[in-house]
């Protein structure tokens, strides 16, 4: 998965969320983004660098989170180059 795909892919579950869904998990989704993007730039990550839960620590559900699950291989690389 490129981090495109992976950008994507966390845009989509957030249009999912509710408003208040949302707003809870506002940072936790921007740390989450945030990791996507320098896993790109370091070329891509595997299982074994996998992240913990991405909170907010100003939310007010107590499990409020974005999880980014690796299950194998090399994720989160670069987008290939157009010419």
């Amino acid at each position: 998965m490129t981090a495109q795909e992976g950008l994507s892919f966390l845009a989509n579950i957030k249009g999912q969320c509710s408003e208040f869904q949302r707003e809870e998990r506002k940072q936790a989704f921007r740390k989450a983004e945030r990791f996507v993007t320098n896993a790109s730039k370091q070329g891509g990550v595997t299982p074994e660098a996998q992240p913990h839960s991405f909170q907010d620590s100003k939310r007010k559900t107590k499990n409020a989170r974005v999880d980014i699950e690796i299950r194998s291989g090399l994720t989160f690389i670069p987008s290939p180059q157009t010419e």
